[in-house]
């Protein structure tokens, strides 16, 4: 897997974009994110400008894999989002 099919595989899923960020800029958030850091892979969770649970990789695939259960498994980012529904 790479970043591409990982983007495909959370929007299949239905996870809400706003959970997670391939971009190193935007870490001001609270967000799991999968950036490309030099020759490395880092995989982490983003919280005001913090970040948290840093995993390196040295392969795309393993960072993708990695980044994928980490998000599946929080609880929070599993729950459907609720929209209000306006009557006339």
């Amino acid at each position: 897997m790479n970043v591409a099919g990982l983007k495909r595989e959370l929007e299949r899923i239905g996870i809400d974009p706003r959970w997670y960020s391939f971009d190193s800029s935007s870490n001001d958030g609270e967000r799991f994110c999968l950036v490309l850091a030099g020759a490395k892979w880092e995989v982490y969770y983003s919280e005001r400008g913090s970040r948290s649970d840093v995993n390196v990789f040295d392969q795309e695939s393993d960072a993708c894999r990695h980044f994928l259960a980490r998000i599946l498994s929080d609880h929070v980012v599993r729950q459907p989002q609720h929209r209000s529904t306006q009557r006339s």
